[in-house]
């Protein structure tokens, strides 16, 4: 099964474009903010980084310094540029936001569920917030928890896209899915694809649903459409060949599962590809069996 990333809002700076010759602190502010909606995230270090050295109390650079280290997964960074921007201004929930999310990406579960329940003493319906929590709970299995966040996330979805109200319904799909809770799955998964047709997660995933259910054939098909949006995922040829294999396409099955075992060694993980050559070898020596 796989989760979508946390989405992020990024807060504009409407702020004139135009520079002049010599670049003031606030030019750069600017520029900056542009840098990382181009997701140009290096020049932005660079940029915040320069405003910073001709202001070093400038909150707001640190502050989005700290939204470009956490871009780059310069977690430790980003943690402390955050927790300075707290230290100042303990009000600021952008600061808590982003922090919690490096916390999240470092593993430190319980730390970034901290910062959300601060961010939700403060706004109770924060859709950022909730959400993230939520990933947060299922990461430490703490899935009721996890499910009565996402719950309360898509009950306060009007100022989000398509896509991000898709992560939603991806994330809680899992939880149900977690809890064999398979009819429910199901029906997130099915929804998050309506809303984000273009998203290969909720289709690989509603494939896993379907063939935990026996429903092999069909499987195949959600695989397969998650390969046309992601043909360089190996779990996605993994999880088909599986499939292939319960419905005794046994070439299938073991052309999937190579191509799995070479993305993945193209990819550096080389023990995945030990595992899946074993299943191949004895997927094989089944056959063989079979046959004699």
């Amino acid at each position: 099964m796989l989760r979508l990333v946390q989405f992020l809002m990024i807060p504009f700076m409407i702020i004139s474009m135009e520079f002049p010759a010599v670049a003031t602190p606030l030019d750069l502010m600017t520029l900056g903010v542009q840098q990382i909606q181009e997701e140009n995230y290096q020049e932005a270090l660079l940029t915040f980084d320069q405003v910073l050295k001709d202001e070093p109390e400038n909150s707001q650079a640190r502050q989005y310094r700290c939204l470009t280290q956490l871009n780059l997964e310069k977690l430790e960074s980003a943690i402390a540029d955050c927790s300075a921007v707290i230290q100042e201004n303990s009000n600021s929930i952008n600061a808590y936001l982003w922090r919690g999310l490096a916390y999240y990406r470092h593993q430190n579960y319980n730390a970034a569920i901290n910062d959300y329940n601060y961010i939700l003493s403060q706004e109770p319906n924060h859709t950022q917030a909730l959400y993230n929590r939520g990933l947060a709970y299922s990461a430490i299995a703490q899935l009721p928890k996890a499910l009565s966040d996402y719950n309360q996330a898509l009950e306060n979805t009007q100022h989000l896209s398509e896509q991000e109200k898709a992560t939603i319904y991806n994330d809680r799909g899992i939880v149900y899915l977690e809890q064999n809770q398979y009819h429910q799955a199901r029906q997130d998964f099915s929804q998050a694809i309506h809303l984000n047709q273009n998203d290969s997660r909720s289709l690989y995933n509603l494939g896993c649903v379907c063939h935990y259910l026996g429903e092999h054939k069909t499987a195949i098909k959600h695989f397969t459409r998650a390969l046309e949006k992601a043909p360089n995922n190996p779990s996605y040829y993994v999880s088909r060949g599986l499939a292939y294999y319960q419905v005794n396409d046994t070439n299938s099955a073991l052309k999937d599962l190579m191509t799995g075992a070479k993305q993945f060694q193209s990819q550096g993980n080389q023990k995945a590809r030990r595992e899946i050559l074993q299943l191949i070898n004895q997927l094989q020596s089944s056959r063989v069996s079979r046959l004699s």
